[in-house]
């Protein structure tokens, strides 16, 4: 990342919300690491389709 969006975002978020952010995006990542490593089919919805 460059320095000015990093500049920025902190100005916008502070410390706080840019850790609370990268942490969210981690959290996320890693579950989707752990549906795709064991091919979880994506939940069903009453009409019988995803989504």
């Amino acid at each position: 990342m460059e320095q000015p969006a990093y500049d920025e975002a902190h100005a916008i978020f502070g410390t706080q919300g840019l850790t609370d952010m990268l942490t969210l995006i981690d959290a996320y990542q890693t579950v989707c690491g752990i549906l795709n490593a064991f091919e979880a089919p994506p939940p069903q919805t009453d009409q019988g389709q995803a989504g």
